[in-house]
């Protein structure tokens, strides 16, 4: 399950389970750069993969998750991002998975994931970092999770857009999933805010452009903004 990762500019990740996920292995728990993750059915999906495991809880141990999904298709091409916002005792982390089919099964190909990163001012969405395009070689290409530690600032809402590509063999089909928004609160404060509204909408920000070139002759855009920080322990 495990794929090679080509990365735009040096920004570092943590490593997605790298173990068999299927209905044997359902259930099993493993842990991999400090982050929780569970072997479980997807009905998005209609299979096992690994995703992470989270539980609400109060501080000093946030662990709280929003996510989206959506699929796109092109003749017997089909294509599915999954967008992943994450709030852990470290941060703000984000990821991007893409899912890869062709005929209606499970079919290797070269992928491109790219997450951007949003806070809420209070009357808007505004973009604060970009991963950069990342690259990899797989069915189901399990991305890498960005850390964004305090970000742009705590106790705000944060939300990512990820978008993602498949090589059919001739051109990139891909496809892009909001992931819902989340209240990052203060890891250091005594007392926690209270939230203020919860948002509306979404960015209205261009989205990113196909990657350019074939595989074996990528030019991979490079990370924007606050650039992620490492999760590696």
């Amino acid at each position: 399950m495990a794929a090679t990762l080509v990365i735009g500019q040096g920004a570092a990740y943590a490593d997605y389970p790298g173990n068999q996920c299927d209905d044997a292995a359902q259930d099993d728990i493993v842990t991999v750069s400090g982050e929780t993750w569970i072997c479980a059915y997807d009905g998005d999906i209609d299979d096992y993969i690994w995703k992470p495991e989270f539980e609400e809880l109060g501080p000093p141990n946030y662990w709280i998750f929003s996510y989206g999904w959506a699929t796109s298709s092109t003749g017997s091409y089909e294509h599915g991002t999954r967008s992943r916002m994450e709030f852990l005792p470290d941060g703000v982390h984000t990821g991007g998975d893409d899912f890869s089919y062709h005929n209606g099964s499970r079919w290797r190909t070269t992928h491109i994931s790219e997450n951007l990163l949003y806070y809420w001012d209070g009357s808007t969405w505004v973009q604060c970092g970009g991963t950069g395009q990342v690259s990899g070689s797989s069915s189901f290409t399990f991305a890498p999770t960005w850390g964004w530690g305090g970000a742009c600032g705590e106790n705000r809402y944060y939300a990512t857009t990820a978008w993602s590509w498949q090589w059919t063999g001739s051109a990139w089909n891909g496809s892009s999933a909001w992931s819902g928004f989340l209240w990052a609160p203060c890891r250091g404060c005594l007392a926690a805010a209270d939230k203020p509204p919860a948002p509306t909408g979404r960015p209205s920000a261009e989205p990113p452009k196909p990657p350019i070139g074939p595989p074996g002759r990528l030019k991979l855009r490079p990370p924007t903004g606050t650039a992620p920080e490492s999760l590696r322990m």
